[in-house]
Formats: C-alpha cells, sequence, structure tokens
C-alpha cells in the first residue's frame, strides 16, 4: 500500500469511529426515559353550553419546559394559567374549560398532552355539554375539638373550712392544713386574692402564722375578730395548700398558744379571657378550586345571663360576631375570606362578662373537584 493510501485508510477510521460515538451518544439521549408523570390520567366534565368550570391537573416529576396543550374536539376550549413550565416535584396547573355556545349537547373527546424534550404524557378528557353543568366537589374538615370562649369578672371561694383550734407548746404542736383547688382555665385568670380568717378566741401568748404552698405569708399575734391576709397573683396557684399553726409562746415556756378558728375562707379574683387561637393548613387545591366555608360546633353550656357577643376571626377577617344559642350552630362562607394556601388561622374571642363551653367545633372546605 502507497503512503497515501495508508494515510487515507487512517481518517477514514477516525470518521468511522466519530460516527459511532455519535450514534451511540443520540441512542442514549433519545431512549432516555420521561421523567413525568400527569394526575388525573382521564377526566370527564358535564359542563353548560355558553359555560365554563376549571379543575387542577397535576405534573409530577423533575423536566424542564414542559409544554401543555389540547387536542381533539375540544381543543380550541382548554387554557392553561401556565402553558409552558419547569416541573420540580409536584406542579399544579388550573385548566379552564369553556364551551362555546353553538357546541351540540353530546359527548366531545380530546386530550390535554403534557410535551417535554424526551416524550410526552397525556391526560384523556371528555366533555358532556349539556343544558347544566355539574361540578363535583370534594370536602376537607378540619377538627378543633371542645374548648371554652368566654370573657369573666369577679370573685370565687375556692375552699372553706370552720370550726377548729391550732395549738402549740414547747413540746406539742397541732397545726391545721387544706388545699384549695380551682380549674386551669380559671387559674390562668387570676389576678389576687386573699385568705380570711375568723378568730373566735385566743390566749394571746403567741403568734397566728399562715403558710401558703411552703411560704410563710402572716406571722403576726392577732385578737379575736377578722384577720385579711391579701395575696398576689404569683402567690395563688392552680392547687394551693394552707397550712394554719399557732407559734411559740415564748418566754412563758409554761403555757400554750391556742387560736380558736371559726372559719378561714381562700377567696380569688379573676378578671380575663378564655381564648382560642388554632392553626390549620389548606392545599393548593382547597384554594385554588374553593367554593365555600362552613363552621360547625354544638353550643354545649352557656350563662344566658352572660350571653354576650363571641367573635370569630379568620386570618385576622371577622367571620362571626353575635350570641350563638343551643344547640347547633352552622354558618357557611364564600371568597369574601381570603384564605392561604398553606397556614391558616382561626379564632375565637368573646366580649366581656360572656361564657360559652363549645362542642365538636368543626371547619369544612369545599372545593371543586
Amino acid at each position: 500500500m502507497k503512503k497515501g493510501q495508508g494515510a487515507i485508510a487512517d481518517e477514514f477510521v477516525l470518521v468511522l469511529l466519530a460516527g459511532i460515538i455519535i450514534i451511540v451518544i443520540l441512542a442514549i439521549t433519545w431512549s432516555k426515559p420521561i421523567s413525568l408523570d400527569i394526575s388525573p390520567t382521564a377526566k370527564t366534565l358535564t359542563i353548560a353550553r355558553g359555560s365554563a368550570t376549571s379543575f387542577v391537573m397535576t405534573l409530577n416529576g423533575t423536566v424542564e419546559n414542559v409544554t401543555l396543550e389540547a387536542s381533539g374536539e375540544i381543543a380550541n376550549w382548554v387554557t392553561f394559567d401556565r402553558p409552558v413550565l419547569n416541573v420540580e416535584g409536584e406542579e399544579n396547573v388550573n385548566v379552564v374549560v369553556s364551551v362555546p355556545v353553538y357546541a351540540e349537547y353530546r359527548f366531545y373527546t380530546g386530550s390535554i398532552i403534557a410535551k417535554q424534550a424526551y416524550g410526552q404524557k397525556e391526560m384523556i378528557l371528555t366533555i358532556n355539554v349539556s343544558t347544566k353543568t355539574i361540578v363535583a366537589e370534594k370536602e376537607h374538615s378540619i377538627h378543633f375539638g371542645d374548648f371554652t370562649v368566654a370573657y369573666e369578672y369577679g370573685s370565687d371561694t375556692i375552699a372553706t373550712k370552720n370550726d377548729f383550734n391550732v395549738e402549740r407548746g414547747y413540746f406539742s404542736e397541732y397545726p391545721y392544713s387544706f388545699v384549695a383547688l380551682m380549674t386551669e382555665q380559671k387559674n390562668s385568670i387570676v389576678t389576687d386574692g386573699y385568705i380570711e380568717i375568723i378568730v373566735d378566741q385566743t390566749n394571746g401568748v403567741g403568734n397566728l402564722i399562715v403558710e401558703l404552698n411552703g411560704n410563710e405569708v402572716f406571722n403576726q399575734m392577732v385578737d379575736a375578730g377578722p384577720v385579711m391576709i391579701p395575696l398576689t397573683k404569683d402567690q395563688i396557684k392552680q392547687t394551693n395548700t394552707v397550712e394554719i399553726r399557732a407559734g411559740t409562746p415564748g418566754w412563758s415556756f409554761w403555757m400554750e398558744s391556742i387560736y380558736r378558728i371559726n372559719s378561714v375562707s381562700f377567696v380569688i379574683n379573676y378578671a380575663g379571657e378564655y381564648f382560642k387561637d388554632f392553626d390549620f393548613t389548606l392545599t393548593d387545591e382547597d384554594v385554588t378550586n374553593f367554593k365555600k366555608g362552613e363552621l360547625d360546633f354544638i353550643v354545649k353550656n352557656y350563662d344566658i345571663r352572660r350571653a354576650n357577643h363571641m367573635m370569630i376571626a379568620i386570618n385576622g377577617q371577622n367571620f362571626y360576631t353575635g350570641s350563638p344559642v343551643p344547640v347547633f350552630f352552622s354558618k357557611t362562607f364564600g371568597k369574601e375570606i381570603d384564605l392561604n394556601v398553606g397556614s391558616n388561622t382561626i379564632s375565637f374571642t368573646s366580649d366581656p362578662n360572656s361564657y360559652y363551653e363549645l362542642k365538636d367545633v368543626t371547619l369544612t372546605i369545599t372545593s371543586n373537584a
């Protein structure tokens, strides 16, 4: 073989190898699987002639530059809020179907196609043109349970004890103790309080000592009559242990300190509000296809003397102000209340001197399926 022919042969081999490499690359590229799913894969809608309705289509995958288009008999009836998009995970697209006024009363078939570089996915869409639009609904119920909504002020005697003695000598002691309890809700609005002791008799030898929850709140010599011991909010607990003792007789070591108690009362003052705030989460579909909301609950108990206004707000927007009466409360709202995709808040408060116990509080969000 001549020298020139050898060079040509080498060049041919290089070109052949390059071609094979390109073919392999293209084969790999063309055979790349489609990383895209579409949901639902088929849907049927009943729409009145000259009307429109919408639904949410979900794309799932990791694909860039996905193009949406409609085909078939309904190709010109369909529009998308995002006809071109990048899909990262789950993406929702709002699809609007508008039926022209001249459409015949029958079934029309077509499809929605999601195209990308390596292929496409398809949803079969059937439209039943009718005299009335029928929209399927989906309900999302959120349960908040049982709770109290109130605004109270006043005083309560949470414990009373009668007719007992306390004594103290250098070799003996006879104290008296008791427990004063209140509810968690009442404890949350306590402002202050007092312990009132009515002393029937005393021999005037030692002091009268009172401890509350292990802390001394009174230590003085007193005569027969009323003794008032003021308490601060910080001194009062939900469970309160009171101990009453007589002090030592001092230099009169041969005597005992004696107090005969007619009665002792533990009194609290309170003023404040029992309110409830709840966070709840809504999906994009809940909000995009929102039709109505409904709040339901049972008024389990209320004080007719304190049936003042209760206020309910959603995301800071007033939803209800009034005096719900037994037994069942139900109220709906529409798009005048702004809802958020993700976090939302519902709040229950009341006017002063109100009291309502609510049961089975449930918020239901209805959306077009």
